[in-house]
């Protein structure tokens, strides 16, 4: 039986995923259909990959969802000085959206 067809229907739908979350039950049905179809001494060498590829997939996503979480409010703080200091002139916010830009920059920096 061919050891290829869970760990690639597994990478391929978790890289094309641009939802905020990870589906978790789409990677344990995925791991049961590899358990259950491969057979052989290779059955515990493959399952490591299988998890290694997830671990690494996951992580990636991660990042990347972390990285346009962090876009988004840098955008939204910056679109909020040049509100609040233009066009409606009230400078508790424009410090306020200062403070969270700066605040954003030195999280990000760590």
């Amino acid at each position: 039986m061919s050891l290829r067809p869970a760990p690639q229907c597994m990478l391929a739908n978790v890289s094309a995923m641009t939802k905020p979350y990870m589906r978790r039950a789409h990677y344990e049905h995925c791991e049961n259909k590899f358990r259950t179809g491969c057979i052989g001494p290779s059955l515990n060498v493959q399952a490591e990959r299988l998890a290694k590829a997830w671990h690494r997939e996951e992580m990636r996503f991660r990042h990347d969802y972390n990285d346009k979480l962090l876009s988004g409010l840098m955008f939204m703080s910056l679109a909020a000085i040049l509100l609040f200091r233009f066009v409606v002139c009230v400078s508790i916010l424009e410090t306020a959206g200062w403070i969270a830009f700066v605040f954003l920059q030195v999280g990000h920096c760590y």
